[in-house]
C-alpha cells in the first residue's frame, strides 16, 4: 500500500478535510486522537514529518491515512488512500462514495 507521492485518489475531494486538520492548533496530535477513535493501527513515521495510520472502512477494504507535517516547502496535508486491490470488490463510483461517507462527514 506504500506510494512515495504525495498524490491521494481523492486529491480535489479531500482538499476541505486536510485543510481543515492542518488549520487545527496541534493538527498531529488531533489526527492521533482522531485515528484512535476509528481503531486505525499507527504505522509509524514513515519518512521525517510523514505519518501513516491503516484502517479498515469495510471487511477487505483498508485505507491508509497519511499525514504530513508542515515544513520549510510544504504545508501541512493529509492523504486518504484506499488499497489497491479495492477495486476488486467496489467501482470507483462507489469507494469515492465510501470516501465521502468516512471523511468528508468530519
Amino acid at each position: 500500500m506504500p506510494n512515495r507521492s504525495r498524490k491521494s485518489v481523492f486529491a480535489d475531494g479531500d482538499l476541505a478535510f486536510s485543510k481543515a486538520i492542518c488549520e487545527m492548533e496541534n493538527s498531529f496530535e488531533r489526527i492521533s486522537k482522531a485515528m484512535g477513535i476509528l481503531g486505525a493501527e499507527y504505522k509509524g513515521e514513515v519518512r521525517k514529518g510523514e505519518h501513516s495510520w491503516k484502517f479498515y472502512v469495510l471487511p477487505k477494504i483498508p485505507v491508509q491515512v497519511i499525514y504530513y507535517e508542515a515544513d520549510d516547502e510544504f504545508p501541512c496535508d493529509i492523504k486518504v488512500k484506499f488499497d489497491g486491490g479495492a477495486g476488486r470488490f467496489f467501482d470507483f463510483e462507489t469507494l469515492a462514495f465510501l470516501y465521502g461517507v468516512s471523511f468528508m462527514s468530519w
